[in-house]
């Protein structure tokens, strides 16, 4: 599930993951696992993924840019790109990640 985490507070409203019809709403990560919580399940393991978080920042970035969303993602500057491959880099090592998997039981 995509999660409003590093992305989003980078992007706000050209956030790559609001991806209307399948994505219209995101959540944040403590009102997802409050949501499980109050459904009466429990979380048995939470699994944060950082790498396609870059890809997201790529693709935000586009559109903040008010670039066409077609446009080849190698026409982004290298530094654009370095610097996001570090943050995804510190958000895998902190355990991180723009995308939640929840491993629920009833």
């Amino acid at each position: 599930v995509p999660i409003a985490d590093y992305t989003f507070n980078e992007f706000h409203h050209s956030c790559y993951l609001l991806q209307p019809p399948q994505h219209t709403f995101l959540y944040s990560f403590s009102g997802l696992t409050s949501l499980v919580q109050r459904s009466g399940m429990r979380c048995l393991n939470i699994i944060r993924e950082a790498d396609s978080t870059y890809l997201f920042l790529l693709h935000s970035y586009l559109i903040k840019q008010n670039r066409q969303f077609s446009s080849s993602l190698s026409d982004i500057s290298i530094f654009i790109r370095i610097k996001y491959r570090i943050i995804c880099l510190l958000l895998r090592l902190r355990g991180l990640g723009d995308n939640l998997c929840l491993v629920l039981a009833k």
